[in-house]
Formats: structure tokens, C-alpha cells, sequence
């Protein structure tokens, strides 16, 4: 028998080393090789990523010492959810991060909203240079195909961003009569066909898996400013023929089968589209219709022939707009809503919604226990605040109206501190980088002024309890551990005068 192997063999596999034993013989050989590829097929082989999920990593320079992170935002139909990607003392970065649909747009904040978009099972290649943002941005993917379309994304950024915001402002002016009608529909048809032009000369160089993608994109994203008026976008039909099927989807809410979900700007276009339909019929009807409320749900059901784009219009709008304002409201319209809904993902996810963000804040509910740190790493749990109400402040860093609530405490504190001993002042950051928050607590000097918790990483599940990323948002509690009211009044409209919730609470 010949002689295959006489020593030791390490190898190295993507980083992972493997040892293989003497193999002194044929047989032994057969099953070193058997043992090896059994062993790639565990650790997997290539940079597969489970499904739903994506693989973010790349390398950063020159981030500021206390900068070592930055924000992502991945679209869906539904919900929109943050991440922040934390990045090594090195400067490198890795990130494996959920999906919920099949296509999804990521919005890299990195001097500005950089768009690529992603699926299960993608992997996105990422380098920037701090100080040079966002012209420094760079992505690949992990075949030629998926880095020309990455490429794609970036050579539409850069060429088009600006004059789609441009288009987008125009849109605005000719609602309100300041625009020529002509001159926009002209500008929005060149834009159309620019974009479609920079995809053929990407497809010259090789196949776009997700061509449809770019098309439905550019063909939407020019047809978003003309729904601030009917009459322009009704002459825009010489458009259709700017879309590859040549399908008649001016008004494409009219095609039943039309699958929108595949293309955020399709949504936002359909979104803004409809809105526009339902504030238009509202508006002729003025105050003669005493329920506005229900003749936008008609509206809605006579203009939608697509259901599960209805369905996905008033849940994500309608009971999205509710969803921040009074929970009371919220139950009402939830319950309503669900009742009338037929896609089964508008009811999952409206069910979800309810359980999480409506359910347990009405009024009078037992309020979810919390536990977090405190900057110093001191864990405070709410149901350690017992016997006092607690007023808690949700803020994130680079929240603009939370920095102006913070110079609003110590009036507030001035006015209520004859019932200081009733009331658990308790401010959670739910986001931003630690040490920065920091530096803002004391800059607005309110690092005295009560209970200050950090949400890290490892407790956004625990956070979520109570934020809903709309910030800032705040909470009183009863002494019980009811919840009195979930977004009640900021410290800026305690301080006004006549009574609020806040006296009327310590009245009793």
C-alpha cells in the first residue's frame, strides 16, 4: 500500500484549523477524505448565511475613539427595525441581521441614507472611510453578479439622489400651485429613462439577478412627486412604456395581482398614492360626513381592489398613526381593523402589534417589569420603584426634541418638589453609543435629577418592553405598578399651567 501522508497535517479552513492524523494507507486515506468533507459540510462551506438573515462585515477607518458603531435601517412592508452595527478597536465589523421578507431595502446611515438591498442568505461587503462620507462608502458582494448589482445601488446613489430629492421637492410646490405641471412631467420621464439607461449598461456587463428590482424602482421612484396631483399624474401614461412589461400601472392599486411587495419604492408610491385618494374624498365631503374616520375606510375599500395591499395600507398606516397616539384609540381601532382583515400577514402582524404595544399599555394594566443598568453597570428593575409614581423619560442619542425635554427638568423638578418623595424620575437611553450618552446627561445637567439606565446590546429585548423607537416617549406608572398612561405629557407640557395628569395623580 502506498504511503499517503507521514506526519502531522494542519489546514487551514477559513480561519478554522484542522489537525489530520497520519494516514499510512489507501483505507485510511478514504476515510480522512470522507471525515474531511463531512467536517466542511458542518462548518460550512463559503460564507453561507442562514436564511433570514443577512451577513454585514466589512472594515471602518478613521472612526473617532468614541464612535465605534454606526446605524442601519432595513425596510419591510410592515416595520422598518434599526441595528446598530458595532465596530472592533480594528476597525472591523460583523454582523449577522434578521429578515422578515424576501427583498428588503438597507439603509446605511453613513453621512447620509445609502441604499443597497438585501435577501436571505446575502452577504454585503462594507468599507468607509470616516472622514470622507458618504463619497468613501464601498460594497461588494460575494459573486460577480451580486457586486455589480451592489454597484449598481451605489452608481444610482451617487447619480440620482440628489435629483430625485429635487423631483420629490417640485412635487410639493405643484400641489401647492407653484410648479409647472408640464415642466415636472418632463423632468420626471427624463429621469425615468436616465436610471433605465444606467441598468442596461450594467446588464451590457452581465446578468442582474434582481433586474426587476432596479426597474420597478426607477419606474416608482419617478411616479412619487406627481401624486400631488391627479391631472399630472393621469398625463403621466405615456410612462407605462417606460416599464419593461409594459403594463398599465399608472394606477396599479386597479391590478389585483400586482405583487408590491417586492419593492419598497412601489410601497411608498402606492402608500402615498392612496393617502392622497382617501384625503381627496374626505376633503369633498368636508364636515357633512360626521364619522371621517369611517369614510376613509370605505374609501380605501372601493379604490383597493388589491387586498393585500389594502390590508397592508391600514394596518401600516392607519393603525400606525393610532399606534402613537392614544392607547385607548389604539384598542379600538386594532380590534376593528382585525375583524376586517383577510391577508394573513396584516393579521399576524397586526395580532403582534397588539400584544405588544396596545394590550399592555391601557390603561390600568399592570405594568411590565424592566430590569436594566444604570450607566455604571447597576442593575435597576421598575418593581424596585414601588410606593412612587414613576415618570420615565425613553431617549436616544442624536434625538433632537429629547435634547429640548432635557432642558425642560430642572423646571420641572422646581415645580414638583414638594411631592419629591412620591415621584421616581428614571431616563432610559434606548440607543447611542455609552459614553456619548453620557457626555449628554451631563451637558444638559439633568445627571442628578434622577434614575439614569443604559439599554446596551444585550439588553434591547428588555427595552423593548417599553420603546417603540419613537423618541422620545414617556410613561407614568402608579404606585401600584399600573400603567396610569402609556406617551403621556413631556416635562415641556407639565410645565404649562392648569392642570395635568401628573396633579391630578398626586392630588389623590
Amino acid at each position: 500500500m502506498p504511503v499517503f501522508f507521514s506526519k502531522l497535517v494542519e489546514i487551514d479552513l477559513m480561519g478554522k484549523c484542522v489537525l489530520l492524523c497520519n494516514v499510512i494507507n489507501e483505507n485510511a486515506m478514504k476515510k480522512a477524505i470522507i471525515s474531511l468533507f463531512a467536517f466542511l459540510l458542518y462548518i460550512g462551506i463559503g460564507d453561507a448565511v442562514a436564511q433570514g438573515t443577512f451577513l454585514l462585515r466589512g472594515k471602518a477607518t478613521n472612526l473617532p475613539a468614541d464612535k465605534r458603531q454606526f446605524e442601519l435601517a432595513v425596510t419591510h412592508p410592515y416595520k422598518n427595525e434599526s441595528h446598530i452595527v458595532r465596530v472592533c478597536p480594528d476597525g472591523t465589523f460583523e454582523q449577522t441581521i434578521s429578515l422578515t421578507g424576501k427583498l428588503q431595502d438597507v439603509y446605511l446611515y453613513l453621512g447620509d441614507a445609502v441604499t443597497v438591498f438585501t435577501f436571505p442568505g446575502d452577504t454585503i461587503n462594507l468599507e468607509f472611510d470616516y472622514k470622507n462620507l458618504p463619497e468613501s462608502v464601498r460594497v461588494w458582494g460575494n459573486t460577480p453578479e451580486r457586486s455589480r448589482e451592489l454597484e449598481l445601488c451605489m452608481e444610482g446613489y451617487k447619480q440620482f439622489r440628489k435629483r430625485s430629492m429635487s423631483i420629490r421637492q417640485e412635487g410639493y410646490f405643484l400641489e401647492a400651485g407653484k410648479c409647472d405641471s408640464d415642466t415636472l412631467l418632463r423632468r420626471v420621464v427624463d429621469y425615468v429613462k436616465e436610471r433605465q439607461q444606467l441598468i442596461a449598461r450594467f446588464k451590457q456587463e452581465g446578468p442582474l439577478p434582481h433586474e426587476e428590482y432596479f426597474y420597478q424602482s426607477a419606474y416608482f421612484g419617478g411616479l412619487f412627486p406627481l401624486v400631488s396631483d391627479y391631472i399630472v399624474l393621469e398625463k403621466a401614461s405615456d410612462m407605462v412604456q417606460l416599464y419593461p412589461e409594459g403594463k398599465n400601472i399608472v394606477r396599479p392599486y386597479r391590478d389585483a395581482n400586482f405583487d408590491f411587495f417586492g419593492n419598497p419604492s412601489a410601497l411608498d408610491f402606492m402608500q402615498a398614492y392612496i393617502r392622497k385618494a382617501v384625503d381627496k374624498t374626505c376633503n369633498a365631503f368636508n364636515q357633512n360626513w360626521k364619522n371621517m374616520d369611517e369614510l376613509a375606510y370605505q374609501t380605501v375599500d372601493l379604490i383597493v381592489p388589491n387586498r393585500k395591499l389594502r390590508d397592508w395600507y391600514q394596518v401600516s398606516s392607519k393603525f400606525s398613526y393610532v399606534l402613537f397616539q392614544s392607547m385607548e384609540d389604539a384598542k379600538k381601532v386594532g380590534e376593528r381593523l382585525m375583524a376586517t382583515l383577510t391577508d394573513e400577514q396584516a393579521k399576524v402582524f397586526l395580532q403582534q402589534q397588539m400584544e405588544d404595544y396596545v394590550y399592555p399599555f391601557q390603561p390600568g394594566a399592570e405594568a411590565r417589569d424592566m430590569t436594566l443598568p444604570d450607566f455604571d453597570g447597576h442593575e435597576v428593575s421598575l418593581s424596585s420603584l414601588r410606593g412612587k409614581y414613576v415618570y420615565m423619560d425613553i431617549w436616544a442619542e442624536g434625538c433632537g426634541p429629547c435634547m429640548m425635554e432635557f432642558q425642560k427638568v430642572e423646571a420641572l423638578h422646581k415645580k414638583y418638589e414638594a411631592y419629591g418623595g412620591r415621584i421616581a424620575y428614571v431616563f432610559v437611553c434606548a440607543r447611542g453609543d455609552k459614553d456619548a450618552c453620557r457626555k449628554l446627561i451631563k451637558k444638559y445637567n439633568v445627571q442628578d435629577k434622577g434614575i439614569h439606565l443604559f439599554a446596551d446590546e444585550a439588553h434591547q429585548d428588555e427595552v423593548r418592553k417599553y420603546d417603540k423607537e419613537c423618541w422620545p416617549t414617556y410613561v407614568l406608572v402608579s404606585p401600584d405598578g399600573k400603567i396610569v398612561e402609556y406617551d403621556t405629557a413631556r416635562p415641556s407640557m407639565l410645565l404649562h399651567d392648569g392642570e395635568n395628569i401628573l396633579d391630578r395623580c398626586l392630588k389623590k
